[in-house]
């Protein structure tokens, strides 16, 4: 599963999207079809929003676990076997976690019997450090780096198996009315019928050894924190096959999918009116379910950049407020594998990713825990694998354009 902030953003999308396809003009039955596929996806992930937020919650008052207190100086207590079996368990849960329980902080309360110190002592204690336990801050800090939202706003079909998959594709866009005489039979006219196969890889995250040890003393829930790791490496694992194909071809570029929209004049800059033929390029039936598609860098590259009659910045807020996130009215989809901006190169892509691409997952992921195999070594190992495929949906009018910096 995602981490929290994750949710939230693919939460977002998901309704920005679905407020573009119900609010724009020509509403058709499909587009009220997948405005309830989108909004259902939604209201899943808002779910596990709430459970993350409950367990966060949870997590934050068990960290505010106030400090056991001491009890009366003097107070006497027998210190049979069973209640120094306890103390001992309630020192390794504090050691350990940072908190105590409700149970084990009453045999606390009733052990301590002194303040360290209290007697005749004079001068300072040598060695006191030793009486100070180490304790561990409560939560595993981990480095982070996006890999884009890129995967959102794309068509996926989750299979429960990876064998080939027809697609079937149909092109009559070039037809329409033809004016004949009277008692002249009609020529036959037929749509271009097409198709594509969709194939899965296998992948694989990598295996991550764990020892037995580390798991039995350790203070953390080692196998939730692997598990979200695992995932995190395939959805970011997956984004870059998407964005740039995989060596078997299962898995076509996303990129390689868009047709040729403009090349600049410049193979290091980008002028307005550029982008402005990038959006005129794309057929006008995709425009309202369309995205640009760039790095973050990119994206920081094009705040520079103003409109050349009125002096306003290109990029403007999306719907929701936030800045920076839109060109023209469409939103901006982050997509850290794609192009940078360089010679030859293609950075921005603009175009209806729902209508363009489809990525398949037969399953999803499915992580496995391997006993036998590292046993003799005293660890066990913890991996990750599924079967994932990638086509393009281009039936005959591209609904995905590129802009391509000039050779030279």
């Amino acid at each position: 599963m995602l981490n929290l902030n994750d949710l939230k953003v693919k939460h977002g999308q998901l309704l920005n999207e679905a407020k573009t396809l119900i609010t724009g003009k020509n509403v058709t039955s499909e587009h009220r079809s997948q405005f309830d596929k989108i909004v259902a996806s939604a209201d899943e992930i808002q779910q596990d929003i709430n459970r993350l937020e409950q367990v966060a919650k949870f997590e934050a008052e068990s960290r505010s676990t106030s400090k056991p207190p001491r009890s009366q100086p003097g107070e006497q207590q027998e210190a049979t076997p069973e209640r120094v079996e306890n103390e001992k368990r309630a020192f390794s849960q504090w050691f350990k976690t940072g908190h105590v329980s409700e149970e084990n902080r009453s045999y606390l309360r009733s052990s301590e019997t002194r303040d360290l110190g209290a007697g005749a002592v004079t001068g300072s204690i040598t060695g006191g450090a030793f009486m100070v336990p180490v304790s561990m801050y409560p939560s595993i800090i981990q480095a982070k780096k996006s890999y884009g939202a890129i995967l959102a706003s794309l068509d996926t079909l989750v299979t429960d198996h990876g064998n080939p998959l027809r697609l079937s594709l149909s092109n009559d866009t070039g037809n329409g009315l033809t004016v004949i005489g009277e008692a002249v039979a009609a020529s036959e006219t037929d749509p271009i019928l097409t198709g594509v196969t969709s194939s899965c890889d296998f992948v694989t995250t990598g295996v991550v050894k764990v020892s037995l040890s580390l798991i039995s003393q350790s203070g953390f829930d080692l196998e939730a924190f692997l598990t979200q790791n695992l995932y995190q490496r395939y959805y970011r694992g997956l984004s870059q096959l998407v964005t740039n194909g995989s060596t078997s071809g299962n898995v076509a570029s996303f990129t390689a999918s868009a047709t040729a929209g403009v090349t600049t004049e410049n193979p290091i800059s980008i002028q307005y009116s550029e982008l402005t033929s990038l959006f005129g390029a794309l057929d006008a039936s995709f425009v309202e379910t369309s995205s640009f598609y760039m790095t973050s860098s990119t994206r920081a590259y094009l705040m520079s950049l103003t409109a050349s009659a009125s002096g306003l910045p290109v990029l403007q807020p999306d719907a929701n407020g936030n800045p920076f996130s839109s060109i023209f009215g469409r939103p901006i989809v982050i997509s850290q594998f794609s192009d940078q901006i360089a010679a030859t190169k293609t950075p921005i892509l603009f175009g209806s990713g729902v209508d363009s691409y489809l990525v398949r997952e037969a399953g999803g992921l499915s992580v496995s825990v391997m006993r036998e195999a590292f046993l003799p070594q005293g660890e066990l190992g913890v991996i990750g694998f599924g079967l994932v495929g990638g086509v393009s949906k281009n039936a005959g009018v591209s609904p995905l354009v590129a802009l391509k910096m000039a050779t030279s």
